[in-house]
């Protein structure tokens, strides 16, 4: 049985001498039981006898036992539940992947000189720690937590100083009794190869009565302690939740350190974003009664008028039409264009071809289906020039039969950038100059929320998203928005419905609550994506990939580019992003003729809502020159996790650059 315990006291009949027993004895000394976020527990037999004892710091477990201890047992306590380490010897078999190391000790005295860390001193060792990739945590969390230990005895930080000049210093992580734990010494660079680590070291063991241990990584330092008089006594486990080489971790701790002022950055637009939905909500007085539901006919439903009011507003805009009964982003984009376009009315497309899905709702693809082009509306594009808008053709472009400007705000499967607001609102200043009568529509999908303003903001006459993506927040589990000038929204409502009735049918049939809330979640959730975007960006490039955007640009949509250059490459990535997703982690995406597209698709989506592309996926097709687009992250720590076990299956498979 295994046992929280309540009293320090209850781990006095258990003794042993090792690394493992120091470390939890020292952790409970400075910490007692007094802490929720450290804990400790006691494995016993049926005679009550200790086996086994663990501490947890954290999500971090070490455990030390004797030879009668249950291992299943405790396997199935960490199955249960879970950890981001176990830390531990080479004895306890679990069933999880792990790294190893030595363990070594010496009680070998030698007189030497050291000076007991002042605190004003600690920021210092922290710089020197980092040089030496000792510890990747902030400054605040590493001091809180080691100022603690040495105040309650339980952890001692010394220094070797010349001139009043800090030149090396070491930490005991852990001190029980006698005997100690040396976790951390460094050096500056300019004093290495002098004997100064070696005196430091010599020095700190002197300093303790009894033994003195310490954890080393294989084939690292080996001949350097040995010098000193240590010995190798044994080795050392650190089970993980994720077993990721060090090659990945390390460049993942720099890319989240070049990632941090774009982060600050994300996190303004964030703020601002959310202050705007929340005026939103307080300005239109949504209470509790506008989550009512209808059926039928849906006459009068108040949450459904008022939520179409809220996102109008939060969009600048004249008036919203926001539905849980369009499917996709296709869907509603595809209601826009047959609301408003007319048989013989032109749509002039100035963003390039648009996406893959939108070819059969304009005609360029699928004959019969009843496309634009079978009720006889006219299409024309401007090519991009060097990826990017082409103004001048733009202008040359419209003229008085132009009746619809169309503008895809995100890349799709292109290379090209995507478009900024201010972008789109030269794109209307110039079209509204050739033409006063044309509308501006943009397909606004995942640029939602990337910047303080939108597209209607700053004269587009129509935009439309979906609610599985960006606007939806992670809480909406289908749906769409069209938000623009009012007439040209009621012409939409009239097809999406009928004439006549437009957008006051329509039962809730009890979604008005996941459309609210998602929309509430939005401007943080879309943070969340940014930041895992960026971060995906910043990582891959270390590695040598080709990433668009780069970590360090201003980003208009959540989405992210990834050249891995050839097919197998592209597939065991997205396979690495599916073994990390929540939902479905166990299957293994492969290339299809996914309906809609031209090419094989490889697609990541381990969604909680089929298709919801502000979760983390990963999809591409399969076709030259080899490009994943990543989007989505419904909290950045997943993605994180998600992107860094792309990159280990890729390395297991001699991939990864």
């Amino acid at each position: 049985m295994i046992k929280l315990i309540d009293n320090p006291d209850e781990f006095d009949t258990f003794n042993k001498d090792d690394i493992f027993f120091i470390r939890i004895m020292s952790l409970l000394k400075a910490y007692s039981t007094e802490y929720n976020f450290a804990l400790f527990y006691k494995q016993i037999d049926e005679s009550e006898n200790i086996t086994a004892i663990i501490s947890r710091l954290d999500n971090d477990y070490t455990v030390c036992h004797n030879d009668n201890f249950n291992q299943k047992e405790l396997d199935n306590f960490f199955k249960t539940l879970g950890f981001n380490s176990i830390l531990c010897d080479e004895d306890l078999k679990l069933s999880f992947s792990y790294d190893y190391g030595i363990t070594m000790a010496t009680n070998k005295k030698i007189e030497k000189t050291i000076n007991y860390a002042e605190i004003d001193e600690y920021p210092k060792l922290m710089d020197l720690f980092n040089l030496e990739d000792y510890s990747s945590a902030d400054f605040e969390s590493w001091y809180v937590d080691v100022s603690h230990r040495i105040r309650h005895g339980a952890a001692k930080a010394v220094t070797l100083n010349i001139n009043g000049e800090i030149i090396s210093s070491g930490i005991f992580s852990s001190i029980y009794n006698n005997d100690a734990i040396l976790t951390a010494v460094s050096t500056q660079s300019e004093f290495r190869r002098m004997g100064y680590a070696s005196a430091l070291v010599s020095a700190m063991v002197c300093d303790i009565k009894g033994k003195v241990y310490l954890m080393r990584d294989k084939n690292k330092n080996e001949e350097f302690y040995k010098k000193l008089g240590f010995e190798n006594i044994g080795y050392w486990r650190m089970y993980k939740c994720f077993k990721i080489d060090k090659r990945i971790t390390d460049a993942s701790d720099n890319a989240l350190k070049l990632c941090k002022k774009q982060f600050e950055y994300i996190d303004e637009i964030t703020e601002y974003n959310q202050q705007k939905v929340q005026k939103a909500f307080i300005d239109n007085r949504i209470s509790e009664s506008h989550f009512c539901t209808s059926t039928g006919y849906g006459y009068g439903d108040i949450g459904r008028e008022a939520l179409d009011k809220v996102w109008a507003q939060v969009l600048g805009a004249e008036s919203a039409l926001v539905r849980h009964n369009f499917t996709c982003g296709t869907h509603t984009l595809s209601t826009a264009l047959f609301g408003v376009l007319r048989p013989g009315d032109t749509m002039l497309c100035v963003s390039g071809t648009p996406y893959d899905t939108i070819h059969n709702v304009i005609g360029i693809s699928g004959e019969g289906m009843g496309s634009l082009k079978d009720f006889g509306i006219k299409y024309q594009e401007v090519a991009l020039k060097n990826e990017r808008l082409d103004y001048e053709a733009i202008e040359h472009a419209v003229n008085e039969n132009t009746t619809m400007v169309y503008i895809q705000r995100s890349r799709g499967y292109e290379l090209r950038p995507s478009l900024s607001v201010d972008e789109i609102g030269k794109v209307c200043e110039i079209v509204k100059k050739r033409n006063p009568n044309v509308i501006v529509m943009v397909d606004n999908c995942y640029g939602e929320f990337v910047e303080k303003s939108e597209p209607t903001q700053v004269g587009a006459d129509l935009i439309a998203g979906s609610m599985i993506k960006n606007a939806g927040g992670g809480i909406a589990t289908t749906g769409g928005y069209i938000a623009g000038r009012k007439d040209l929204v009621e012409k939409c409502a009239y097809r999406l419905t009928t004439p006549g009735l437009g957008s006051e049918v329509g039962a809730t049939i009890g979604m008005n609550r996941q459309l609210y809330m998602g929309l509430f979640f939005a401007p943080h959730t879309v943070g969340e994506a940014l930041k895992s975007a960026v971060y995906i960006s910043a990582l891959y490039e270390s590695f040598g990939y080709d990433v668009t955007p780069r970590y360090n640009e201003i980003r208009h949509d959540v989405v992210q580019s990834l050249g891995l250059e050839n097919a197998e490459s592209l597939v065991v990535f997205c396979q690495g992003i599916q073994s990390g997703s929540p939902i479905d982690s166990y299957l293994l995406p492969e290339p299809w003729d996914m309906p809609g597209y031209d090419s094989k698709v490889v697609m990541a989506a381990g969604a909680f809502t089929l298709g919801s592309s502000i979760e983390l996926s990963a999809d591409a097709p399969i076709r030259e020159p080899y490009y994943a687009w990543i989007q989505g992250g419904l909290n950045f720590h997943s993605a994180k996790l998600c992107a860094l076990l792309a990159a280990q299956q890729m390395e297991d498979k001699g991939l990864l650059k």
